[in-house]
């Protein structure tokens, strides 16, 4: 893919000066064909990608000539041709093609961290209201079943993505109540998510609950999700069970139409001498398929 990606940033770099030449003259198109390699085509080919915008740039590139070409000749042929590719260029660009990705899964939404940022918020624009005995019970209406735009930026975020591409946008979720779960999926479906993949993490902190209790809690999690929405569901799992092949038969009886393996985990660490979290990020490397 990446030789691909190379050849066809040749040709939208050589199509633009080519368009540049026979408009502003030869200087200006050398400076232009440098600025397409190293600005526009460059960082797909460094991130080993054949996507639809640099498909749609080598169209629209040659709808430009064959519009100029139209101008100067003035015959029909190159103006019906510059339609054509422009249409191409739009039709490439809406396809979703990014190197052969039949799908794109979105970063996680995390109900701990929108209630978070949620109750921060709120927090903040309550501040004072004691301050004033007109405001005893607050400046603005109750808002306790109000969203402040944690969730509603990442639907947003998921909208747009989904009407952007033709490939299938799956969203990804991790809940911390049963209200969550379910009501959280059912906004991701609205929002246009093709799939959900159920992202399973919890902390067991109570050392009474079984691993069994963890895993069948998990199992009912999936059950329910599978219920509240209408679109395929996935989970994505962590490498630490007991028993893989029996959980992900469980998994599937409660309704999952998909597996996600494994779940890989930054790991923060502790600073000894400060006692403070320390990132620690660590790349995949060819190695962790083994």
């Amino acid at each position: 893919m990446r030789a691909l990606a190379a050849v066809v940033a040749a040709g939208v770099a050589a199509l633009t000066m080519a368009v540049t030449a026979r408009v502003a003259g030869r200087i200006a198109a050398v400076g232009a064909g440098l600025l397409v390699a190293t600005a526009g085509a460059s960082p797909f080919i460094e991130s080993f990608t054949l996507s639809g915008e640099l498909l749609a740039s080598l169209a629209a590139c040659a709808s430009m000539l064959a519009f100029v070409t139209h101008l100067r000749s003035g015959r029909r042929e190159w103006l019906v041709a510059a339609g054509l590719l422009t249409g191409c260029a739009v039709m490439l660009k809406q396809s979703g093609f990014d190197a052969g990705a039949a799908a794109a899964v979105m970063p996680s939404v995390y109900q701990e961290e929108i209630e978070a940022e949620d109750a921060a918020y709120l927090a903040l624009v309550e501040k004072g209201s004691w301050a004033q005995p007109e405001a005893a019970e607050g400046y603005f209406p109750e808002m306790t079943a109000f969203r402040v735009g944690g969730l509603e930026a990442r639907l947003e975020t998921l909208r747009r993505a989904a009407e952007a591409c033709a490939m299938p946008i799956v969203a990804s979720l991790n809940g911390s109540t049963p209200e969550g779960w379910t009501g959280f999926a059912r906004d991701l479906e609205r929002a246009g998510a093709a799939a959900i993949e159920v992202n399973l993490y919890r902390v067991p902190t109570d050392p009474r609950e079984s691993g069994a209790e963890v895993e069948q809690r998990w199992v009912e999690t999936v059950k329910t999700v599978c219920a509240a929405v209408s679109i395929p569901v996935s989970v994505k799992l962590g490498p630490w069970l007991s028993s893989p092949s029996h959980h992900a038969m469980q998994l599937i009886e409660a309704g999952a139409r998909g597996l996600v393996l494994f779940n890989r985990f930054y790991e923060p660490d502790i600073d000894l001498a400060t006692l403070k979290p320390k990132p620690s990020l660590e790349l995949s490397t060819p190695y962790e398929i083994r």
